[in-house]
């Protein structure tokens, strides 16, 4: 089963150095907004660290402000991608260096993955089944939501 946090990922990474966000978390919605605005300029390749940021942001920050953040038109995305960077921020923030080196950068494909359960996923990724070239349009996505 996948870990499931319940509190900020700085708190659940103190010192990992893929994590600029774990040892000064932004303090205010407006420092939220610029570090996201900043990894979303990295790019295809900082997805998955924009994921992670979009999820902390949306658990650190008092009640409405996160809808505050979406409402503001400040975001380079709208709603609905915001949603889907949480839900990968959440279910794939568990794996590990060598882990991400597999997975692909687009978006729609990594969201694919994080409905995938966590030990399915990892050794999806040990067999060479996830790579970086996966696309969500590929049939194997398919197969892998399927249930066993």
């Amino acid at each position: 089963m996948k870990p499931c946090p319940t509190f900020p990922i700085y708190a659940l990474r103190p010192n990992d150095p893929r994590d600029r966000l774990c040892s000064h978390p932004p303090a205010s919605p407006v420092d939220w907004l610029e570090e996201m605005q900043r990894q979303f300029a990295q790019g295809r390749s900082a997805t998955l660290e924009l994921a992670t940021t979009v999820s902390a942001a949306k658990g650190h920050l008092h009640y409405g402000e996160w809808t505050a953040i979406l409402k503001s038109g400040q975001l380079p995305f709208r709603k609905r991608r915001a949603e889907m960077l949480v839900v990968i921020g959440n279910d794939l923030d568990w794996l590990n260096a060598r882990d991400r080196a597999h997975l692909p950068s687009a978006l729609r494909t990594l969201y694919c993955l994080a409905r995938i359960e966590g030990t399915r996923l990892a050794a999806l990724i040990a067999d060479g089944s996830v790579h970086p070239r996966l696309t969500p349009r590929a049939s194997s996505i398919a197969e892998m939501l399927q249930p066993l």
